[in-house]
């Protein structure tokens, strides 16, 4: 018997492959455990920390477990791979820019508009 909380849309649905055969009752698990997961931490540890992630404060739009879920919940854990190591990767990056901007102050260039770079300094 399935449990209570596997019952819904996004858990019947990650029993399909995308050929609509059902998947291996391992595969389903372990999308189910992923979303539990994900679930858990964004109820109960995301609140605590107090910010959002990288990716989510630098570019706006859904932070790294909402989208790790969307996808998980639409590809699987191991059909939605890559995208998720693409999504991470993204905000690693992110992460690069938004502590270059705080330990310097603020986005820094040069200005070329002419014969002698211009230093330059926002923030």
């Amino acid at each position: 018997m399935d449990h209570p909380s596997c019952a819904g849309p996004v858990f019947t649905q990650l029993a399909l492959s995308r050929s609509g055969r059902p998947l291996p009752s391992g595969v389903h698990a372990l999308n189910v455990l992923t979303l539990n997961s994900i679930e858990v931490y964004q109820r109960w540890l995301s609140p605590l920390k107090g910010f959002r992630c990288a990716h989510a404060a630098f570019f706006g739009g859904e932070s790294c477990s909402a989208a790790v879920r969307r996808v998980v919940s639409e590809q699987g854990l191991v059909g939605g791979r890559a995208d998720i190591a693409a999504r991470f990767e993204s905000c690693r990056q992110a992460y690069g820019h938004l502590r270059g901007a705080q330990v310097t102050g603020g986005v820094q260039g040069v200005c070329c508009c002419g014969p002698v770079p211009i230093p330059f300094r926002c923030g």
